[in-house]
């Protein structure tokens, strides 16, 4: 290859090149800009402001950006290093959160990353900025939630460690400032009812080991036994409500399953393989069934060789299945009932108290935990098709 102009190129040079070298000329911009006629590049610059929503959504995003700088740093001990001492796979993790500002720059959806991303799906629309403000004022909202929740857990949790040191009136004052909280954000933001029944029910017993050191503005005992009973039939009616509409749905399902069902259903396979039997395509059909069933011939060895042993296998299956049916009816069958005081404390010393995770007994011991293990192995035993294995 041969640069530079043509009246520049000496003739020592094309003759001092070796025979079988093809020779290409190229010439410079440079050379030949004069006779191209390019004309000058002109660059206009706009400034464009942001709108409200996405000076908003960029603002959160120049937060999460700067956050995740100051970790990466953190964590790679960057404090005292230049940035041209840093290899490309640093470098790049440096950049990689400033180009969700840049994303946020063109479109809310076009971020990928960050706890404020709306990326975009496959399939979904383009959003306009009415609904990507709707968007970020419930995420927002979910946050402010959330926020609220810990804070009164945590003034919670001093009130219990106050009350643990037997410091009676200073527990009571951090109760009844916890439920001061919820009540002063009860127009922006919604507390849950167990936290407000938790303070409620424990100021109550706090307040009567005050004795005469009563904390002042605390409530009469007589309003917060009525703010507890209010809040305890808010709570409890809440989940009777679902297990209510619950049991209808049983009822409705469970006539329509009945109508359904056809009777003496055992006998119509038994039937079938009689017949199967009888047209001589018995090793069909029993190689088919095996393919269906064992997946693995290496792991699991074969069950059965003719029609009589995959009789014996449906069989079983099937009783299996029923008992594992008639278990999960037994079980359920008291929890239909008017629920009782007895059920509700075995419900709340298991999974209410904190158990020592060397405690296996005492961590499922309730019936609503003995129920879900039922329902559990009959699930296992009707749709999984491993479990089919376990009868070979």
């Amino acid at each position: 290859v041969v640069h530079g102009r043509l009246d520049t190129v000496t003739v020592r040079q094309v003759c001092c090149m070796p025979p079988n070298m093809r020779i290409m000329w190229r010439t410079a911009k440079k050379d030949v800009d004069h006779e191209l006629a390019i004309p000058d590049q002109t660059v206009y610059l706009k400034t464009v402001q942001f709108e409200p929503v996405e000076r908003e959504y960029y603002q959160r995003q120049l937060e999460d950006c700067a956050e995740d700088l100051c970790q990466v740093i953190e964590k790679r001990k960057l404090k005292n290093v230049t940035i041209r001492s840093l290899d490309r796979f640093t470098t790049a993790s440096l950049m990689r959160p400033l180009l969700a500002l840049r994303q946020a720059c063109d479109h809310p959806q076009a971020v990928r990353t960050g706890s404020w991303s709306l990326s975009l799906k496959q399939n979904q629309e383009v959003l306009s900025m009415d609904e990507v403000l709707l968007q970020l004022s419930a995420k927002a909202s979910k946050e402010c939630t959330e926020a609220n929740q810990a804070q009164i857990v945590a003034v919670n949790g001093i009130a219990a460690m106050q009350a643990i040191q037997e410091q009676w009136k200073r527990s009571a004052e951090t109760y009844a400032s916890s439920l001061k909280l919820a009540e002063d954000r009860a127009r922006i933001v919604a507390t849950d009812t167990v936290l407000k029944l938790h303070a409620t029910h424990n100021l109550l017993q706090v307040l009567k080991l005050c004795g005469d050191d009563r904390p002042v503005g605390v409530a009469t005992d007589s309003d917060l036994s009525e703010q507890e009973g209010v809040l305890r039939t808010h709570y409890v009616q809440r989940y009777e409500d679902s297990v209510q509409s619950a049991v209808r749905n049983l009822k409705h399902e469970g006539g329509q399953a009945h109508a359904k069902q056809v009777q003496a259903y055992p006998t119509w396979f038994l039937l079938l393989l009689c017949e199967l039997e009888r047209v001589g395509a018995e090793r069909y059909v029993t190689s088919k069934c095996l393919n269906a069933v064992i997946q693995d011939r290496q792991a699991y060895p074969v069950g059965f060789a003719d029609i009589a042993s995959l009789r014996e296998f449906l069989c079983t299956r099937l009783e299996g299945i029923e008992v594992a049916h008639r278990n999960v009816h037994d079980a359920l069958l008291p929890l239909l009932q008017a629920t009782s005081a007895e059920i509700v404390m075995e419900a709340r010393e298991c999974h209410l108290r904190p158990h020592h995770p060397e405690d296996q007994e005492a961590v499922r011991r309730c019936r609503f935990c003995r129920c879900d293990d039922l329902l559990s192995i009959y699930e296992s035993e009707l749709y999984d098709r491993h479990a089919a294995l376990r009868w070979l």
